[in-house]
């Protein structure tokens, strides 16, 4: 089973807030802050596990989900919506921020927020301190490899982490179209994942229209003093929201989040939690396979270095910066945390609804900058074999491809080709197979 615990980022508060009896912010599912995210016990953190002895850091490779951003512009105007609910209301005794309230914030289509550059620059100094000789710099284009996908966030993600590691140095940060990256979103190109996610979302919306929302607008209804049967499904959704960008960006609680009752996060976390599980994790091996493309390109590198530790000019980090959609799949894929199917309401495969049983919770498996990390070791001094350590989020992580805190990266990369072969076909992708290719 696998075991972690997460180190917490020192980011200040930006606002003091009332005390509650329980944290919102960490219901928040997949928008979570990278120091709220969830946390196990008992594996180690990757900082306070040295190099394998006789061996040194040699080659790292990242994939790392974008720093908290933004809303988008669907879920902004969703939450604009509810100055127009808000003021339909006869009584603000019980609430009197509503009178007269607007969404404080503009527009920003998902752009990184300044909690996200400060996530991303913290982690390159985090890993920065951990392996010196690797980033230490000066910057070199042949020893730094950097891409991102073609969104502004990522990208943003992309330079924020650089400026950690190299201040100012002009970086270069490589780019692929939209509708052409199979490397970083391969949920775009893999066309029968394309469709059937489509698919999935129409249904998964429509049952949560029909068998979640409705009894908490009626629990919102009572506690807010709303006329009874006033409120639309889609208000539960949109004070969710605002929850979710109030609790992670303004770090306030006493606005959409306590509209809301611990029970009532609960189930719409466990809600969200349920739909990336049936969307982008193991609920079906087309989820995992489509992350074959990534995986693929992994193996490829760490061989590749592995034939040239001596060489004082080989490539020694490459460092890739995606989206949720691209950090799930290849988690899914690797096997990391995979655990039997708990609960399942048809049609759709759920997660356990009981929170602390349930591992695949989004604020654990995809948190803002969210990061998932191989370095390869060179053992030769001390007659080894090139060792590999996979770490998720910074803390170190084992699968059934190496039960140890590292392994031979002969047998690593044997297992995992082992294991992508075992998901069978992945579906159409455009302009060729996701079986071997390196892109």
């Amino acid at each position: 089973m696998l075991r972690i615990i997460f180190v917490f980022l020192g980011l200040p508060l930006l606002s003091q807030t009332k005390p509650a009896q329980f944290d919102p912010r960490e219901f928040l599912s997949s928008k979570v802050i990278y120091k709220k995210r969830a946390s196990f016990d008992g594996a180690p953190q990757s900082s306070a596990v040295g190099s394998p002895k006789g061996c040194k850091p040699k080659f790292l490779y990242m994939v790392a989900r974008h720093g908290t951003r933004w809303p988008t512009t669907k879920r902004f105007d969703l939450m604009k919506n509810l100055e127009g609910v808000f003021k339909n209301r006869t009584n603000y005794e019980k609430y009197p921020w509503m009178e007269n309230w607007e969404l404080p914030f503009d527009e920003k289509d998902g752009a990184l927020h300044p909690i996200g550059e400060m996530e991303m620059t913290m982690l390159a100094q985090r890993l920065h301190q951990q392996f010196p000789d690797l980033l230490g710099g000066p910057y070199s284009k042949s020893k730094y490899f950097v891409r991102s996908t073609y969104k502004s966030r990522a990208i943003r993600s992309a330079e924020s982490f650089v400026e950690g590691l190299f201040g100012d140095a002009q970086v270069e940060v490589m780019t692929v179209p939209k509708g052409k990256d199979e490397l970083l979103r391969f949920f775009e190109t893999n066309l029968e994942y394309k469709t059937k996610s489509k698919e999935h979302k129409e249904k998964f919306k429509e049952w949560v229209e029909e068998a979640i929302y409705p009894s908490i607008v009626k629990e919102i209804e009572k506690r807010a003093g709303f006329e009874r049967s006033s409120l639309e499904p889609w208000v539960a959704n949109a004070i969710m929201s605002l929850c979710q960008t109030q609790g992670a960006l303004l770090d306030e609680i006493d606005r959409g989040c306590a509209l809301l009752s611990k029970q009532e996060l609960e189930t719409l976390e466990w809600m969200e939690d349920s739909y990336h599980f049936f969307l982008k994790g193991p609920s079906e091996n087309l989820n995992c396979c489509i992350a074959r493309p990534l995986l693929n390109d992994l193996i490829y590198r760490l061989e590749v270095a592995s034939k040239q530790l001596l060489d004082s000019t080989m490539e020694n980090v490459r460092l890739h910066f995606g989206h949720a959609e691209t950090i799930y799949p290849l988690l899914c894929l690797l096997g990391i945390g995979s655990q039997p199917l708990t609960e399942r309401i048809l049609p759709f495969p759920m997660v356990t609804r009981e929170r602390e049983d349930r591992f695949w919770r989004a604020s654990r498996i995809i948190p803002m900058a969210g990061n998932f990390l191989a370095t390869l070791y060179d053992c030769g001094e001390g007659g080894g074999a090139p060792k590999v350590r996979f770490s998720w989020n910074e803390q170190i992580v084992t699968g059934d491809w190496c039960q140890e805190t590292e392994c031979d990266l002969v047998d690593v990369v044997k297992r995992l080709k082992q294991r992508a072969e075992s998901f069978g076909e992945c579906g159409g992708v455009q302009g060729g197979s996701c079986e071997a290719r390196i892109v």
